[in-house]
């Protein structure tokens, strides 16, 4: 059986069987998922969501808030967590499966992590089964989960961070197929927040994280869920999707794909604009021109893509992340896309003046998350390019020194929206502990993530280390 055979496999996995290079592939999404973490702390979802627990919770001090630098229960750290993390938007996404696995993962990976004093080893074990739950789960079901109206974060991502809080608390089988089935029961997320840039897109992947946590223990005090919540005739596979084959979940378990499978969004949008706002830039540099000469661009791409990512004029940064035209815009007006992107730059009158020049156009003939850009110049020049494999796409991943830099990038910016000094210390110290992941504990870990988080004050920036 589907559930029971991946359930075994997910308990019985050791470090010693994972590859060295998907060692190192997972340490660099880990690094990156962390940034957007420390990055998310300055966001208003963050702040609400560590409100809301605060008012509602006991005074339990289980597992840090990176938020508030606070320790809450394991359950609710990882609700808030998922949604600070994944607030800024920037963390990778797992194209065949069709979501972002890293979502739920790494939150509830941190909370439990930290609770259980884990290794750096076990981490990194879980860490790897967690991704690869979620990416084989995912590619069995899509596209008929997000067809249906459903999030692969809130849906999926629940059974991804079952696996890696499960390894961390040391699940038997039977206790995974226990967790397994009872988060079949909670897995939830619908995709109309894309609508309107609702920030419920953030919540799935905070609720997703905490129902992981709280089925791993409620497994474990022997509450018990159905052995056949995947591939049963009234299981998951069934209810959430069309078209889904269980059998592909534990087809090759061995294979260790997901890590390289992910795509890495190198700077701000969806993982469906990056090829349209990168080609745009370069389409530029082609040209010698500037944001003064063009008269108009074109973006054609996917119809799914125009449908999804069709928003004229948004008003919010998560409008601005999903919104195609903005993305194309804020390349033109700008010039660059390595700056990360703060409220008040959606009012940017180099990125408004752009804006109207941008037209959508759908073409099923271009590769899904790949782009056609023309673009026009007002002295009668154009140049046009297809661009399906960005920086961050699998045909074309990030480097090691490439993720720290965006990391180095997110916490330089943050300390700038606070006004704070930016200590590369204490930042390269988190890159070292994610680089050196084996030879830690998670106690020590958590303690250098928290020292690196901007909020707590110039104190902090000021203090020497190293």
């Amino acid at each position: 059986m589907v559930t029971r055979e991946l359930a075994e496999w997910v308990a019985n996995l050791d470090l010693a069987d994972i590859p060295a290079e998907t060692i190192k592939s997972g340490k660099m999404l880990l690094l990156d998922s962390l940034g957007c973490l420390i990055a998310g702390t300055l966001n208003e979802p963050a702040k609400i969501a560590a409100r809301a627990v605060k008012r509602h919770s006991g005074p339990a001090e289980m597992a840090t808030i990176l938020v508030t630098g606070t320790k809450c229960s394991v359950r609710d750290a990882a609700f808030i967590n998922g949604v600070t993390m994944y607030s800024v938007g920037f963390n990778g996404y797992h194209k065949p499966a069709m979501m972002h696995p890293g979502a739920a993962v790494i939150p509830a990976l941190l909370a439990v992590g930290e609770w259980q004093e884990s290794s750096g080893r076990d981490v990194l074990a879980a860490l790897t089964a967690g991704y690869e739950v979620s990416a084989r789960i995912g590619q069995a079901m899509a596209p008929g989960l997000l067809e249906r109206g459903f999030n692969g974060n809130g849906t999926i991502g629940t059974f991804g961070a079952t696996a890696s809080a499960g390894r961390l608390m040391g699940l038997t089988s039977d206790q995974f197929i226990s967790a397994f089935g009872i988060n079949g029961s909670q897995a939830a997320g619908l995709q109309e927040w894309h609508r309107e840039a609702a920030l419920t897109v953030v919540f799935h992947a905070g609720r997703a994280a905490q129902n992981a946590v709280e089925a791993c223990v409620l497994a474990v005090e022997g509450l018990t869920g159905p052995s056949t919540i995947l591939e049963g005739r009234e299981g998951f596979c069934q209810a959430y999707s069309s078209g889904a084959d269980a059998d592909k979940i534990i087809l090759e378990l061995n294979r260790f794909t997901a890590f390289q499978e992910t795509t890495v969004r190198p700077h701000f949008g969806a993982t469906s604009t990056i090829a349209a706002s990168s080609g745009a830039i370069e389409v530029l540099r082609r040209l010698g021109a500037g944001a003064q000469d063009v008269s108009g661009v074109t973006v054609r791409t996917h119809s799914t893509h125009v449908a999804a990512h069709d928003f004229a004029k948004p008003t919010t940064l998560q409008g601005a992340r999903q919104s195609l035209q903005y993305n194309v815009a804020q390349a033109i007006g700008r010039g660059v896309l390595t700056r990360d992107i703060v409220e008040a730059d959606l009012l940017d009158p180099a990125v408004q003046a752009a804006l109207p020049l941008v037209q959508l156009i759908s073409d099923d003939n271009i590769p899904r998350f790949g782009a056609e850009i023309s673009i026009r110049l007002k002295d009668g020049r154009s140049e046009t390019i297809l661009n399906t494999a960005p920086l961050g796409d699998p045909a074309n991943p990030l480097s090691w020194d490439q993720i720290v830099k965006k990391f180095l990038r997110l916490l330089t910016g943050a300390c700038d929206q606070l006004g704070l000094p930016f200590s590369e210390c204490r930042a390269r110290t988190v890159v070292d502990a994610v680089a050196d992941l084996e030879k830690l504990r998670m106690k020590e870990f958590i303690g250098f993530l928290n020292a690196a988080v901007p909020l707590y004050g110039a104190d902090r920036r000021n203090e020497k280390c190293g």
